[in-house]
């Protein structure tokens, strides 16, 4: 199946030309990229939005500015990086050449940046409380005999008013226990940690 027709649009790099297109999905954008007139092996790129939110009139945090734009310029050099790694745009037959390039290819902070950056600081949050939470004897009694899915409100102080919620999603094939951390205000912004059977 070939790229949508509706916002697809062409670049040339190295005299052969290529279509493109950005395709948002629960918090994250990818480039989807693939040779034209071809049916061979499609790039797929994954990037965040590097959002700052402000507050708004009534308190609540809105989403002030997205600093991640995908130009032409980033599309030639997501390209030449995928062909440098083994990105096949003419052989079919191949399943998609994936890869996550936001930290490939770093935005430049705007000089003046109004705003606070909410999911970078929920990500280390997370990151944080995954390790935090899957230490605790009283959480992990709690999460290893709760329901699957079940989430629990985790009592985390913070400046910004963000909610976090822990939850066990199941078991591994050998019988550790998988918990999950994730962010209530951004659902997409999730982590998960094993611990070994009690």
């Amino acid at each position: 199946m070939g790229l949508p027709k509706k916002g697809t649009r062409t670049i040339s790099v190295h005299e052969t030309t290529y279509k493109w297109v950005v395709s948002p999905d629960s918090g994250y954008m990818w480039l989807i990229v693939e040779q034209k007139n071809t049916q061979g092996q499609r790039l797929i790129a994954g990037f965040k939005y590097h959002n700052t939110y402000v507050h708004d009139e009534a308190g609540n945090w809105r989403c002030f500015v997205q600093q991640r734009s995908i130009s032409p310029s980033l599309v030639k050099s997501v390209i030449l990086l995928a062909l440098k790694r083994g990105w096949k745009p003419t052989q079919r037959g191949l399943g998609a050449f994936s890869f996550w390039a936001d930290e490939e290819f770093p935005i430049t902070q705007l000089s003046i940046s109004p705003g606070i950056p909410l999911q970078e600081i929920a990500w280390e949050i997370v990151s944080e409380l995954r390790y935090d939470i899957s230490m605790d004897a009283n959480w992990r009694y709690r999460l290893f005999h709760a329901s699957i899915k079940q989430r629990f409100d985790i009592p985390f102080e913070n400046e910004y008013g963000l909610k976090f919620a822990a939850f066990l999603d199941g078991w591994t094939e050998n019988g550790f226990w998988v918990i999950g951390i994730e962010s209530i205000n951004f659902p997409h912004i999730v982590m998960y940690t094993t611990n070994g059977v009690l």
